[in-house]
């Protein structure tokens, strides 16, 4: 089982904020933070290795604030901000922060849809 990266499901405000935050994390830094592969592209890869795969979609639903968004962010939780420098990760990160910091204090309800695909070998 293979699990791609999960996007933000439409009305998912913070999910969008960091959606946008990720853009500008791949267009200022190097390679390693490049768009994940589509789930077509991965089951085109398996096929080539004796793989089948079947391709779900599931949307998942939790409660976040702002504040432990923004508490993520300043930890750098995300594997892409841990080895920038300071000024980069500003750049990045700073529409994100001003973004959040305009939402309301409680808890939003968060939607993903993550791309799931299963590989079974032939």
């Amino acid at each position: 089982m293979v699990c791609l990266t999960q996007k933000a499901a439409p009305g998912d405000t913070i999910g969008h904020i960091l959606e946008d935050m990720g853009s500008r994390l791949r267009a200022l830094s190097s390679g390693a933070n490049r768009a994940e592969p589509s789930a077509e592209q991965v089951i085109e890869w398996a096929e080539t290795s004796g793989f089948v795969g079947r391709h779900e979609r599931q949307i998942r639903e939790w409660n976040r604030s702002p504040a432990e968004v923004l508490d993520g962010i300043g930890r750098r939780m995300w594997v892409g901000l841990r080895d920038l420098d300071d000024e980069t990760v500003e750049k990045v990160t700073r529409p994100a922060i001003k973004a959040l910091e305009a939402l309301p204090e409680s808890d939003l309800l968060r939607r993903g849809v993550g791309e799931i695909l299963t590989l079974e070998r032939i």
